[in-house]
């Protein structure tokens, strides 16, 4: 049976930012049929996991809903 590749669906442009900074690069990128909106698809990596774990940090602090 084959292994499927996991993959992460990024819609924030200031996310792909912050990726790109951490130099993780999307591997493809689309719009979405119904919203147009643009995305980026990366596939699963430790680096990817441990790029977002940060993200999650570094939003958290930065955007707090005041």
């Amino acid at each position: 049976m084959e292994e499927t590749k996991k993959q992460f669906y990024c819609y924030s442009i200031q996310l792909r930012n912050f990726l790109k900074l951490q130099g993780i690069n999307y591997s493809n990128k689309g719009r979405h049929k119904k919203t147009n909106n643009q995305f980026w698809i990366y596939d699963n990596s430790e680096a990817l996991e441990k790029a977002l774990d940060n993200w999650n940090i570094y939003k958290n602090t930065f955007w707090k809903e005041r």
